[in-house]
């Protein structure tokens, strides 16, 4: 659980392919919500999340840690000029499969979704589908 600026920071320098941020609320563009994006670039003041375009042209979208924006509970959110929030990101954290065990499930358990693989789990009585990262 990512519970402030600093956990994220750390956490994007150690391992950003282990993160994964979707828009839960949009408010300037709503076409957005539900868009999952992975960070690019990470520097100590800021990281880039790959956004796509109405084009399709791919960008990094800038976020700042010095901006008005809060981390808590694997949320950030923004907030505009008169404090009100108006973007708000869930941080998904991917847990980590070997090749190998990916390629031994079954193709009914796994698939892959806008680039991202999902494993079938059984979580809180029910089955869903995880986001997972692959490593050797």
């Amino acid at each position: 659980m990512i519970k402030n600026r600093n956990q994220l920071k750390i956490r994007l320098k150690e391992d950003k392919e282990s993160l994964i941020f979707e828009t839960i609320r949009n408010d300037v563009k709503p076409e957005r919500i539900g868009t999952k994006r992975k960070a690019n670039k990470v520097q100590t003041n800021a990281f880039t999340l790959l956004t796509t375009k109405e084009n399709g042209e791919v960008v990094d979208s800038w976020i700042y840690y010095d901006q008005n924006i809060e981390i808590k509970n694997n949320i950030i959110t923004y907030f505009d000029i008169k404090g009100q929030p108006f973007i708000q990101i869930r941080i998904i954290e991917l847990e980590t499969i070997t090749k190998r065990k990916w390629q031994k499930l079954h193709r009914d358990y796994k698939e892959i979704i806008d680039g991202i693989p999902y494993i079938l789990k059984l979580e809180n009585g029910g089955t869903c589908l995880v986001p997972v990262r692959l490593e050797d």
